[in-house]
């Protein structure tokens, strides 16, 4: 790349207005996106926290959106670290009267 004749290597007044229109439109995006992703996450963990509390809201959320099955190995740690909604275990082997 060669210098301009006159030596001035900055950049020129028209970068500076397009940066600047790049920067509104960007800004613009941001605006407009924030709060759909923020609306988006918030349903999503609120499904999530009501599929860990109930599996019957689990299973309509399953058979509603399926890729909601994608999810089960984290409801079903959640509910082990909770310790709710777990199967019985079975008697021990001595507690044949149970």
């Amino acid at each position: 790349m060669q210098a301009p004749p006159d030596g001035n290597l900055s950049p020129g007044p028209d970068f500076w207005v397009k940066l600047n229109a790049m920067t509104g439109l960007f800004k613009f995006i941001g605006d407009v996106l924030k709060p759909i992703i923020t609306m988006l996450v918030t349903v999503l963990l609120a499904a999530f926290v009501v599929a860990v509390f109930s599996p019957r809201a689990d299973n309509w959320l399953e058979n509603t959106v399926p890729a909601w099955r994608h999810a089960d190995p984290a409801i079903e740690t959640v509910r082990g670290w909770l310790g709710i909604h777990q199967e019985e275990e079975d008697p021990p082997w001595w507690q044949f009267w149970d």
